[in-house]
């Protein structure tokens, strides 16, 4: 997990990046690991499906898909080429949700619901987001899973999921920003491997 700032006036820009990988989930839940391949699937599947990620977020208690605002400034154009289907050379279509987070204040003693937008576009290995969290948040991201080779003799090889996030925000609340970030993003990825293995074991 790393992170930079670069400050303005006013504003300041950081980079969050965290990675987290099936290893510690796949040696809870099995004694005979599956193929990297089909947990990579599994992954994946899950990736594609925003609820999912959604609902790991442990600030997050509701959810619900709304119509993009095309004329958002937010959203990479339909020609950004950053993240390409290789098989078809396009980019699947923005997805929007509106969400919103219970985050508790003064102690515990109030909770404040916060309301905001997410969009999440799919590509070949995870998905983009921009995020509009409010107060002059915006975070625009993208997951990506990748093979983890073996790094030892007899060491088993993996799936990595990849996390990188570029956030703007007010200086004032900065701190409470990654500080929320890098906590709450810390169990959402805790929960995603033991989701993909829990979808193993049902399958």
């Amino acid at each position: 997990m790393a992170t930079s700032p670069s400050s303005s006036l006013f504003y300041t820009t950081f980079t969050y990046t965290h990675t987290s990988t099936s290893a510690r989930a796949q040696i809870s839940h099995s004694s005979s690991p599956s193929p990297p391949s089909a947990i990579y699937s599994r992954a994946l599947s899950l990736l594609h499906e925003h609820s999912n990620i959604i609902t790991l977020n442990p600030l997050v208690t509701s959810h619900h898909p709304i119509s993009p605002d095309s004329s958002s400034t937010l959203l990479p154009p339909p020609t950004d080429s950053s993240s390409p289907d290789p098989e078809t050379s396009s980019l699947s279509p923005w997805k929007a949700y509106a969400i919103t987070d219970t985050k508790p204040l003064l102690c515990g003693l109030y909770n404040a619901k916060i309301p905001y937008k997410a969009y999440f576009r799919n590509n070949s290995d995870g998905y983009d987001s921009v995020v509009q969290a409010g107060f002059g948040v915006t975070i625009h991201g993208s997951w990506t899973l990748n093979h983890l080779p073996a790094t030892q003799e007899g060491e088993e090889e993996g799936v990595r999921l990849v996390e990188e996030a570029r956030i703007k925000c007010p200086r004032v609340v900065a701190g409470t920003v990654k500080g929320e970030l890098e906590s709450s993003h810390r169990v959402l990825h805790g929960r995603f491997w033991e989701r993909v293995y829990g979808a193993e074991q049902e399958a």
